[in-house]
C-alpha cells in the first residue's frame, strides 16, 4: 500500500512538472497611426496588425506617457504604455514602449514588450522593436517582433 501511494505521488509530481504548452512566437507587425493632441491629452489612433496572433485592427490610447532626457536638447527618451482595443471584441492588450529620439540627425526607434491583456489576450506574450515616423498630426509607429499566447 505504501509503495502504491509513493508511485501515485511520483506520477502526480511528474505530470505537474510538465510545463504548460505555449504557442510558438509568430512574426507580428503592428502599424499604429497615433494622433498627439495639442492640448496634451492622451495620444490615440487606429492600429492594424499582421501575423495572426492578435486581432487585425482596432484602436489605441496612450494610458501613460513620460519623457526624460531632454535637458541636452539632443535626445529624448519616451516611456509609453499603450492600450490596444480590438475592433472584433476579442479583448485588449497593453504594450510598454521605450522610445529613443535623437534630434540631429533625426531618428526615432525603440523597443516594446507586452505587459498585459484581457479576454483572448490575457496570456499574450511578446517583444520587439519599433521605428517611428513623424506625421503632421502625431506619429506613425511600425512595431515588429514576435508574439504568442501561453
Amino acid at each position: 500500500m505504501r509503495s502504491l501511494l509513493l508511485c501515485a505521488a511520483i506520477a502526480i509530481c511528474a505530470v505537474a512538472a510538465v510545463p504548460a504548452a505555449a504557442t510558438p512566437p509568430a512574426d507580428t507587425t503592428i502599424t499604429v497611426d497615433t494622433t498627439l493632441p495639442l492640448d496634451g491629452s492622451p495620444g490615440f489612433g487606429p492600429f492594424s496588425a499582421t501575423g495572426g496572433v492578435i486581432c487585425p485592427r482596432g484602436d489605441t490610447v496612450d494610458v501613460l506617457a513620460q519623457a526624460a532626457g531632454f535637458q541636452s536638447g539632443k535626445r529624448l527618451q519616451l516611456l509609453v504604455l499603450k492600450r490596444f482595443t480590438c475592433a472584433d471584441g476579442s479583448g485588449t492588450f497593453d504594450l510598454f514602449l521605450r522610445v529613443h529620439l535623437v534630434f540631429e540627425p533625426f531618428t526615432d526607434v525603440g523597443t516594446w514588450t507586452v505587459v498585459g491583456g484581457t479576454g483572448k489576450y490575457e496570456r499574450l506574450r511578446g517583444t520587439g522593436t519599433l521605428v517611428a515616423t513623424p506625421t503632421p498630426a502625431g506619429v506613425l509607429d511600425e512595431l515588429n517582433g514576435g508574439m504568442h499566447i501561453d
